[in-house]
């Protein structure tokens, strides 16, 4: 039987020099995932962490096959271009050989990208962001 949401996605103890002041899992952290994309992503596991009580937030999805992580990434760009999010698109760029896709909105810096089965959304204050992207990505491979 293929049990969903465990709790078994871990998420960075600190980040950008900022401790994790509090961290949701599994079913819990989907429930969350979903409320944010909407219940059109088939997710198996996630994680939601809040960095010195939200000046970083990191959301962590995982599915089944890689394949199902790029597609996630790939309709979430198609409905942010769609022009009805907060969301404004920057840039799409290459880091450390990851495509991220970056946003602005709501007063932070958001990326988001797929790291094998996972799909990755980082929301973060402007001063914090670079810094942040690149530990994150660090931290997760």
């Amino acid at each position: 039987w293929l049990v969903i949401g465990q709790g078994n996605v871990t998420t960075p103890t600190s980040l950008a020099d900022l401790p994790r002041s509090r961290q949701i899992t599994g079913r819990a952290a989907l429930a969350d995932i979903e409320r944010l994309h909407g219940k059109y992503f088939p997710m198996t596991d996630g994680a939601v962490a809040f960095y010195d009580n939200g000046q970083a937030i990191l959301w962590i999805s995982t599915t089944w096959l890689p394949f199902m992580a790029a597609r996630q990434v790939e309709a979430m760009t198609e409905r942010i271009a769609e022009g009805r999010s907060p969301f404004t698109p920057v840039e799409k760029r290459q880091v450390e050989g990851i495509t991220v896709y970056v946003l602005t909105g709501m007063g932070q810096v958001h990326y988001y990208f797929q790291l094998d089965q996972r799909v990755v959304w980082l929301a973060v204050s402007p001063q914090l962001a670079e810094h942040s992207l690149e530990e994150t990505i660090r931290k997760l491979q």
